[in-house]
């Protein structure tokens, strides 16, 4: 799968994908930024990191980078997904593959993936969203080949 962490100010994330055959490469992002839009989320631009396939993935930032396309309704995802969203606000909310229905987090880290676990432990212990994501790398075989980071 992935990690995935944010700490209200900053949202980042490993690179590599993982085919169900077991290849690994690594991709270019996880984390993709939008504007507010009215039939989305109009308080303030935002953030979002998911973790799933990587279909799913473009689906969902295709359905964010132009929701007017989708008048009928999003497109359907399959049941693995998760997300993070960080809005410019410093909000910070999650979601499942009911993307579009965003629940919100008061703790001051989430992290979510394969590799979340391990990343939130690194966060508790005060270590940054790069050394968690290095922490995740090391424990997890669905995390790793390098880490990006966005925020506002």
């Amino acid at each position: 799968m992935t990690t995935i962490v944010c700490d209200r100010k900053s949202i980042a994330s490993d690179l590599q994908y993982t085919a169900s055959t077991g290849y690994k490469w690594k991709g270019r992002t996880k984390l993709y930024r939008f504007s507010a839009h009215p039939l989305t989320y109009e308080h303030s631009d935002f953030i979002i990191g998911i973790a799933g396939t990587a279909d799913d993935a473009v689906s969902i930032a295709h359905f964010y980078s132009s929701p007017e396309d989708w008048v009928k309704g999003p497109p359907k995802v399959g049941p693995n997904i998760n997300g993070i969203v960080l809005t410019e606000d410093k909000n910070v909310f999650m979601f499942t593959s009911k993307y579009t229905q965003w629940m919100g987090v008061a703790d001051k880290h989430i992290a979510i993936g394969s590799g979340g676990e391990f990343a939130l432990g690194a966060l508790a212990a005060g270590k940054s969203l790069k050394e968690a994501i290095k922490i995740a790398s090391n424990k997890d075989s669905y995390t790793g080949m390098g880490y990006m980071e966005m925020s506002f």
